[in-house]
């Protein structure tokens, strides 16, 4: 379907729109060329044809003034596609366009550092319990969560949460990290790996 048609159909639904009362004129020039307008050509108004559309109220924008609108029309007197269903169908993309425009660019995270643990840090007796910390510009937006990395790997489930407790954690040495995930579990943005130390007291025992 040529899209430059619809580009007038939809055009004429939005005048439809703003005045319910208002008419509109469809005519086709010498060399074919199929012409809206609000207002008939001045040199041969006979042959102006009244376009009317069933288009609900409130759909299109009133401020829009359509004047004169040239288009080939490949359609014309075939029947493949009405006006009305041409419009509808724009109509409709219009709406999944204007869905995916209002949801934005994705939201871009300039920094994901990791608090706690630090750099080098040795840790003494945690017992497996590893408290985590981080920090995020700009906080979470939508339903994005934070996914903890340890040592290479996911550990716990997806939470929204920036701190929180892993377990187990051995003694050893080990990394963590995060990283931002979308509403699909994609990853938006990773932070650096920390690395750190566990360790526990050495018991001596008397021979």
């Amino acid at each position: 379907m040529d899209y430059r048609i619809l580009t007038a159909l939809v055009a004429l639904l939005l005048v439809g729109s703003a005045a319910n009362a208002q008419q509109i004129y469809r005519w086709v020039d010498d060399e074919g060329v199929v012409h809206y307008s609000d207002q008939p050509p001045e040199d041969d108004a006979a042959s102006a044809e009244a376009v009317t559309l069933d288009v609900q109220p409130g759909i299109g924008n009133p401020s829009r003034e359509l004047r004169e609108t040239p288009v080939v029309d490949p359609f014309a007197g075939s029947g493949t596609v009405s006006e009305e269903e041409a419009a509808q169908q724009l109509l409709a993309a219009q709406d999944t366009d204007a869905q995916t425009a209002s949801s934005g660019p994705p939201v871009a995270y300039p920094d994901l550092e990791i608090l706690e643990p630090q750099a080098g840090e040795v840790l003494w007796n945690i017992a497996t319990q590893l408290p985590v910390a981080a920090t995020l510009t700009p906080g979470l937006q939508g339903e994005h969560e934070i996914q903890w990395i340890l040592d290479g790997q996911p550990v716990g489930s997806p939470t929204r949460s920036l701190s929180q407790t892993l377990t187990p954690v051995y003694r050893g040495t080990h990394s963590i990290a995060a990283n931002v995930l979308d509403e699909q579990g994609r990853t938006l943005f990773r932070s650096n790996a920390v690395t750190f130390y566990v360790q526990q007291p050495t018991v001596n025992r008397a021979r």
